[in-house]
């Protein structure tokens, strides 16, 4: 066996050139939670409507739809009122 001879003065790099911030991973991770949820509800919303299928897929659409255009708007007005408060605080 033959033993290799070290170099005291080399720098090891842990890290890596391509790092990813532990922020970036977190939002990964909720991303993959919020995809499988939505899968998952999808699933049950079906499974559940059985034979009605198709009337529950339209009212998916109309009612989630509105849904999501409530959300948007409610998400903007929390925003505004945030930089509203930051402004007099």
């Amino acid at each position: 066996m033959s033993k290799r001879k070290r170099n005291p003065t080399a720098k090891l790099d842990y890290a890596g050139t391509a790092t990813r911030s532990p922020a970036r991973e977190v939002l990964v991770t909720r991303w993959w939670i919020v995809l499988s949820a939505m899968v998952l509800f999808l699933f049950v919303f079906f499974a559940y409507a059985g034979d009605r299928a198709g009337v529950a897929f339209y009212r998916l659409l109309t009612d989630g739809v509105a849904l999501l255009i409530w959300l948007v708007a409610m998400i903007g007005a929390g925003i505004w009122i945030l930089k509203a408060w930051d402004r007099c605080v």
